[in-house]
């Protein structure tokens, strides 16, 4: 059979390259049941070089045995087969199932095959997804290359549009979960840890912002990777401010971003008029598509940020209205100003050692200060009576979880609703004999099983106008006492084995 019969070859410069090494390979799967047109083909194309990249050749001497190689390697670029093989249409088949059954629309197909009546081109062109048909009579040298060339180029092409896509989709992943955060710190955290993961950049990265104390500014180190990790939370020391103080003052010139050499900034001003600056090393390592992906991630995070520094702005005006209230409660029931602060500092304790995030934490020391907001329906003649209630006048002091829940429900934001929580069931008892339902064990929020244990524990350490303060050891004894009565048990020991921290509490006015 003759493959070839260009005695010829004419090599042309644009897209053959002389390179001393490769950056890597081409993968061509060459299908055909015989074996002189695996080493004919091998032979013409084993010096060849297309974007500075050789052929890897793979052989299938059978549509069967093409099929494992396919499922194997996920990164063919160009088929090359033949129709007829183990049967009359074994070549046909295999696109059926390259295409149907592996869903792979990527590599391209060049069908080759010495008995055109066994697959007429029309028909075959019409009804198969190929991307190419040829005569191996008429397949001479110069034609392979040519047939060669455009396919990989194609495939290039496809593949480029296909990590694009791939990439926009990771980048809408990665911003929709971090516009989802509220917390700064978390926040640039994350992102620095989801760009490293996207891209191959160098280990040093900051997200920094710039603090005004009265004259001076201050480089706070909000997230850092590599040699900036030791540092986050603190200011960036002189030395190391030194060494990329040049690139602050370029791109804070830009507004935007500075790219120079195997470094990149980018800045910008979010809406509470705090300056940020992100910074990565090792970006000679992206290529041009990777560069223009990781841009429009990078020039994005604006809008993220100042969603933080919005929902801070919310947060902030909840938190002292909530401290108002608490004030007024305070004012009413005639307790220390500071009870609520105490009863929040130690929540919030407590709910750090339990293993609550930092900013549910937060939460809890922000709302833990509404527990007892109901009593403001109470008559002031219950909540200042200096001796013991009657029955009757316990039941209607009851009532203050029960008010305090409808008074805080139904706003839609999470402070408040997480107050209204709190207000509900921060006298439920772990052994179900609580109120206002009689909630049991871990059927309470933790947020009411942590706040009951700050409450009592405060009241019982400070004078009421109903009783004068027990000593600390007292306190502790009571509080061990009722553990799995009205406490849960893994809370109360974390009490004990804070107890040094929760006795400076006891002493603070």
């Amino acid at each position: 059979m003759v493959l070839f019969d260009d005695d010829k070859i004419e090599f042309f410069d644009d897209e053959l390259e002389e390179i001393s090494t490769p950056l890597g390979y081409w993968n061509i799967l060459i299908v055909d049941d015989e074996k002189i047109v695996h080493e004919s083909t091998k032979m013409v194309l084993n010096d060849f070089v297309f974007q500075q990249k050789r052929i890897n050749f793979l052989c299938a001497y059978s549509a069967a045995e093409a099929k494992v190689i396919l499922k194997e390697a996920k990164d063919i670029a160009v088929v090359l087969l033949d129709v007829v093989m183990e049967k009359d249409n074994s070549g046909l088949e295999l696109v059926k199932y390259i295409r149907d059954d592996l869903n792979n629309q990527f590599i391209r197909i060049i069908l080759r095959t010495g008995q055109p009546g066994q697959a007429p081109e029309e028909e075959v062109v019409i009804n198969y997804d190929i991307n190419d048909y040829k005569m191996k009579t008429e397949l001479t040298l110069q034609k392979l290359l040519t047939t060669i060339v455009s396919a990989l180029r194609s495939y290039d092409n496809i593949m480029e549009l296909e990590n694009n896509r791939k990439g926009l989709e990771r980048i809408i992943t990665i911003e929709n979960d971090l516009y989802e955060l509220r917390n700064i710190n978390i926040f640039a955290q994350i992102l620095l840890q989801q760009v490293l993961r996207e891209h191959p950049l160098g280990p040093d990265s900051f997200y920094i912002r710039v603090i005004h104390d009265q004259e001076r500014l201050m480089y706070k180190v909000i997230a850092g990777t590599g040699k900036y990790e030791a540092f986050v939370g603190d200011i960036l020391p002189m030395n190391l401010f030194d060494e990329v103080s040049y690139l602050f003052d370029a791109v804070k010139q830009t507004k935007t971003r500075y790219h120079f050499e195997d470094e990149y900034i980018s800045y910008y001003k979010s809406i509470d008029i705090i300056e940020n600056y992100i910074y990565f090393n090792g970006m000679n390592a992206l290529d041009k598509n990777q560069l223009s992906l990781f841009e429009v991630l990078i020039s994005n995070l604006s809008v993220a940020v100042d969603n933080i520094a919005l929902n801070d702005k919310l947060i902030q005006t909840q938190s002292e209205l909530i401290n108002r209230l608490s004030e007024v409660i305070e004012v009413r029931s005639e307790e220390t100003a500071s009870h609520v602060q105490r009863v929040s500092s130690i929540a919030y304790m407590i709910g750090k050692y339990y293993g609550l995030e930092e900013e549910e934490a937060q939460l809890l020391r922000t709302v833990a200060p509404l527990h007892d907001v109901g009593k403001i329906g109470i008559p002031e003649s219950i909540l200042n009576k200096p001796g013991k209630l009657t029955p009757e006048e316990f039941q209607l002091m009851k009532e203050h979880a029960m008010i305090g829940y409808r008074i805080l429900r139904g706003s839609g934001l999470e402070l408040l609703e997480a107050g209204a929580l709190i207000a509900k069931e921060h006298h439920e008892y772990w052994n179900g004999n609580g109120y206002p339902n009689g909630l049991k064990g871990e059927e309470i929020h933790i947020y009411g099983r942590i706040t009951i244990i700050a409450d009592v524990f405060d009241a019982l350490s400070h004078d009421r106008v109903y009783k004068k303060a027990w000593p600390f050891e007292e306190v502790m004894a009571f509080m061990v006492e009722q553990r799995g009565i009205m406490f849960d048990p893994d809370l109360i020991d974390i009490l004990l084995n804070h107890e040094s921290e929760i006795k400076m509490l006891y002493g603070s006015e």
